[in-house]
């Protein structure tokens, strides 16, 4: 039976081995110090026989996310950071990223943005030859994110932390645009004027769409971007002297003509405006399914 091979505890090598041990775990305990000097809400991971594991440091704050930093070695970290919100993620992604988008970044329509505040709910990836890794981004509905970059520079890191501070300090100060009460007072119980944060524009609060509003990304926002029933009806009114003119059969012919036209030659921006070809893509699985 094989076994690891092993020094004298009286032998120079022996006591070379323990001198590079312990010097390890002081380069993990320096760093780990160093990091929670940056964000001081990290904590050691505590393991099942309650000793700290200080090569993994954790924090998780109610209301403004989680997240584990990960020391790779005395030289390296790795950030998994989780349900941070808007001012947040994108403080950490600056941090990492100060020369532009590592992510690609694309709005509701589809259109690139060189803001990644401007991504559409979804995964993000992103290499990095350099670190030999893969980072990740996902954009949730509310606009909150789980951001991972993997074995980045402990100075960096510690940039990073730094950014994720102030950037929590911000959402802290945010006013809410439902009762204009500051983010922090929705934390504690008292009489709020309202029972949930939101920072949705009031068509979108009205329209019940505050989950996809634009201001919750920081961006402006002139309302919902969903269709909403009393909006159909009124388009219906409207459309009564069109319908008094074609019949059902008519009306759908011209539609399915439309799109069908539509998708064979496309639409040029300077024929069809961005909101005829989004209705164009809602209305082609439509009209697929009736045919």
């Amino acid at each position: 039976m094989d076994t690891e091979p092993t020094f004298s505890v009286s032998s120079p090598q022996h006591t070379a081995e323990m001198a590079w041990i312990d010097a390890l775990a002081k380069v993990e305990t320096k760093a780990a110090a160093y990091l929670r000097s940056c964000f001081a809400h990290l904590r050691p991971v505590t393991g099942d026989d309650g000793t700290l594991n200080w090569a993994c440091l954790e924090f998780d704050l109610l209301e403004y996310g989680s997240g584990r930093v990960s020391l790779d070695d005395g030289e390296r970290a790795t950030l998994e950071l989780h349900g941070l919100p808007l001012k947040a993620w994108s403080a950490v992604h600056d941090a990492v990223f100060p020369n532009g988008g590592f992510f690609n970044a694309y709005d509701e329509r589809g259109d690139f943005h060189d803001d990644i505040r401007a991504a559409a709910p979804g995964v993000y990836l992103g290499e990095s030859e350099a670190r030999d890794a893969e980072d990740s981004l996902v954009v949730s509905a509310d606009g909150t994110a789980r951001i991972e970059v993997n074995r980045i520079g402990m100075d960096l890191a510690a940039h990073a932390l730094v950014a994720l501070a102030h950037g929590i300090e911000g959402t802290r100060a945010a006013i809410c645009t439902r009762c204009n009460v500051v983010h922090w007072r929705h934390q504690i119980m008292d009489s709020d004027p309202c029972t949930r944060f939101t920072q949705a524009c009031r068509a979108c609060r009205e329209a019940s769409a505050e989950a996809s509003c634009a201001r919750g990304r920081g961006r402006d926002c002139g309302g919902p971007t969903e269709k909403q029933p009393a909006e159909t009806a009124q388009n219906l009114d409207s459309l009564a002297p069109l319908l008094a003119q074609v019949t059902q059969a008519e009306l759908l012919a011209m539609v399915k003509a439309g799109v069908d036209l539509y998708g064979e030659y496309g639409g040029d921006e300077g024929v069809l405006t961005a909101d005829q070809r989004e209705a164009l893509n809602r209305t082609a699985p439509l009209i697929n399914q009736l045919g």
